[in-house]
């Protein structure tokens, strides 16, 4: 087995991981778990079908046409992973938008792909860049701004918790795509399936952690609230023997009753 087949088995195994991870996990609601499910089964699919057209490289002219419908569907999705992300974290709007603007990429591959005008496998199957082979490249850049601008505005609701993250995610990215662009290394879907992963188990821990600290703080104040319940509640007792029963003459005290007990009842 060679390093490259090495990486996508691993890429392949650790998206199975995780989809049965988000699949079953109960902490995530159902809309959630769709987006994170479509980035990882995409992850899976992109790094299967870049494995599969190398290994049929230039295997003859019978494999062009299967080859060719399978690499447009991989580079109308890989840039869309991005997407995917951002409307795991709540972005719903931006990735609805940037999602549709990469459905007329997507368009475009299909459009362009029998001309060759971004790739095309020659007359022995061997595949070979177009002369527009920029405009795959364009949206994929455009998706990794888009990533970087998602994790930048959810960010602010982590209150830069997630800094370090940001740093770790873009280095790896870095690491998987430069030997790509200058050395034709394919080791792109291992580090986008990483970054994935990396970004589901971290974001999902600082999710769990403000909603805790929300439990907390909501239990304190219905703590404090039942407290001063039960201390007007002892000061009405003890004015109501004094009154000789009567509780004519208590209304604020009763009113203090009333408003706690609203009060407590909203909280929980």
């Amino acid at each position: 087995m060679s390093l490259y087949a090495g990486a996508i088995l691993l890429t392949e195994l650790l998206m199975v991981a995780m989809m049965y991870h988000v699949a079953y996990y109960p902490g995530f609601t159902r809309v959630e778990k769709r987006w994170y499910l479509l980035m990882f089964i995409s992850v899976f699919f992109c790094a299967g079908a870049e494995f599969v057209a190398k290994q049929f490289d230039s295997c003859g002219p019978s494999f062009a046409l299967p080859l060719t419908i399978l690499t447009v569907l991989q580079f109308s999705l890989s840039p869309m992973l991005p997407v995917f992300f951002g409307g795991a974290l709540g972005l719903y709007r931006p990735a609805i938008i940037v999602g549709t603007a990469f459905c007329l990429h997507a368009l475009a591959e299909s459009v362009l792909a029998p001309f060759g005008l971004i790739f095309y496998f020659d007359e022995a199957g061997k595949y070979i860049r177009g002369p527009y082979y920029i405009i795959y490249e364009i949206a994929y850049l455009i998706s990794l701004a888009f990533l970087f601008v998602s994790m930048i505005a959810v960010s602010r609701r982590f209150k830069r918790r997630d800094l370090p993250t940001i740093i770790m995610v873009f280095v790896l990215l870095a690491a998987a795509i430069v030997p790509l662009i200058l050395f034709r290394v394919h080791t792109d879907y291992i580090g986008i399936g990483l970054c994935g992963a990396l970004c589901y188990i971290y974001y999902n821990d600082l999710v769990q952690e403000d909603i805790q600290e929300k439990t907390a703080a909501n239990q304190e104040k219905m703590y404090h609230m039942q407290e001063h319940t039960i201390s007007a509640m002892s000061r009405t007792s003890r004015l109501s023997v004094m009154y000789g029963g009567s509780q004519t003459a208590l209304p604020s005290y009763f009113g203090t009753v009333n408003q706690t007990r609203a009060e407590v009842s909203e909280v929980s």
